[in-house]
């Protein structure tokens, strides 16, 4: 027993600087020990950033501790653009050729045909000047007979009649009164813009034998 009290007092330190090395050794591997324990491996982190109006993407990737580094711009193929072919160019019909127009009669000629107040333009009828109403003898016509008489007739750009035509009548000597009488009639000729043609109206000429 007393060999080994002997033995344990030779190995623990007497001296006071023995004893300050000893804490400190124990203190360093306390220190290390727990800076294990709290260590953690750094990890990358990658942060990924909208592309812009061309499709480009920007990746960024740093690591704790560090600085950022500068961006990298990552640019996406893009495909050309395909030619079209040109539009085949159609040829226009072409429009035929405008009808002339007949050329109008000349104011003051005498067609004979009533037709030259037709057409475009400020147009006037003609109006009655001198007219006489025909009597012819009704005499020959049986009682209670009642009719008309209609006549067309062409007025030339003097205002005469230069043509009759007789579209209705009575007969019994009726009808070559109202002609011979119709001949006596003058008018005020038609105008078309303001010069004198000829033109047609229809006179109706109404007789009743009581």
């Amino acid at each position: 027993m007393a060999n080994n009290d002997n033995l344990l007092l030779s190995l623990t330190p007497s001296t006071p600087r023995a004893n300050r090395w000893l804490v400190a050794s124990v203190g360093l591997h306390a220190l290390l020990f727990t800076g294990l324990l709290l260590h953690k491996a750094p990890k990358l982190s990658a942060v990924t950033r909208p592309g812009d109006r061309n499709g480009h993407n920007m990746l960024l990737t740093w690591q704790p501790g560090e600085s950022s580094p500068a961006a990298q711009l990552q640019s996406k193929a893009v495909p050309p653009k395909k030619k079209l072919p040109p539009t085949p160019t159609v040829p226009t019909p072409k429009q035929p050729a405008p009808t002339p127009a007949a050329p109008s009669t000349a104011a003051g000629s005498s067609t004979g045909t009533g037709n030259d107040a037709l057409g475009d333009g400020q147009i006037t009828l003609a109006l009655e000047l001198n007219h006489p109403y025909p009597k012819p003898n009704l005499n020959s016509l049986p009682a209670g007979t009642r009719g008309d008489v209609i006549v067309d007739v062409v007025i030339d750009e003097k205002g005469h009649i230069a043509k009759s035509t007789m579209a209705h009548g009575l007969g019994h000597g009726i009808d070559e009164t109202v002609l011979a009488t119709i001949q006596q009639w003058t008018f005020q000729p038609a105008t078309r813009n303001g010069q004198p043609v000829s033109s047609e109206q229809e006179l109706l000429f109404h007789y009743e034998r009581g």
